[in-house]
């Protein structure tokens, strides 16, 4: 690939801590993907990720992250049929099983 990354003014401590940040989000998206299902776990992941690391204005906040949302259950729920796994929620209350991927 051409992609090119300039982090050579960057220490190597602060390239670590940057790379722990991010694996921290996505740690943390998986856990909520288990807990409550992906469709749900997506605007609240985009939510937090803009607001608390990119520090971007609410309505292009919730702009992307209905946007991401709705792509993904049209894409994923409404053309593909994916089969949801089951989730913690889902199984803590089954009444909430007509979500799409709880």
């Amino acid at each position: 690939m051409d992609l090119e990354s300039d982090t050579g003014h960057l220490t190597k401590r602060e390239v670590v801590t940057r790379a722990a940040i991010f694996f921290g989000w996505l740690i943390g998206l998986m856990v909520s993907m288990a807990a409550i299902g992906l469709i749900p776990s997506i605007p609240i992941f985009v939510i937090l990720f803009m607001r608390v690391e990119a520090r971007e204005k609410w309505h292009v906040v919730l702009a992307q992250a209905l946007c991401l949302s709705l792509f993904v259950y049209f894409v994923f729920d409404r053309t593909l049929h994916i089969p949801w796994p089951p989730t913690l929620l889902g199984r803590a209350f089954p009444s909430l099983q007509w979500l799409p991927s709880v």
